[in-house]
């Protein structure tokens, strides 16, 4: 008799992929590690073995389809880059400065954007 807080087996729903597994970059240094320990990159494998359990990339995928692997990896060596494909963003939505959901300002026109910040601004001095 299973337990009911235990899902049937034998049927229902696949398993999730492991989170943290699934935005392991080997860009990180942390992952890297934890890639080598595990066995995951042999350091004494070839390259095109290290692109793909790293990577996910095989000799035989065309261009787009490296790139976009490679982008997904780069955005997951940050933190903030693997909470947002935690919670299902791909890292290279919107500005990396700005809190999701925040509406965006405008620029104020004929101001250069490095003089919009400073002392002078708050002080309100232009």
């Amino acid at each position: 008799m299973s337990s009911p807080m235990m899902p049937p087996s034998g049927g229902g729903m696949p398993p999730r992929p492991d989170p943290i597994q699934a935005t392991q970059s080997p860009l990180n240094p942390g992952d890297a590690a934890l890639m080598k320990k595990s066995g995951q990159v042999n350091p004494e494998g070839t390259f095109g073995e290290f692109m793909e359990s790293s990577f996910g990339i095989k000799w035989e995928d065309p261009m787009q389809v490296a790139m976009q692997k490679m982008k997904s990896a780069a955005g997951n060596a940050t933190p903030q880059g693997k909470m947002k494909s935690m919670a299902g963003m791909s890292p290279s939505q919107g500005p990396a400065n700005q809190a999701p959901g925040m509406p965006q300002r405008p620029q104020p026109a004929g101001r250069p954007m490095a003089a919009q910040g400073g002392l002078e601004s708050l002080m309100g001095r232009m």
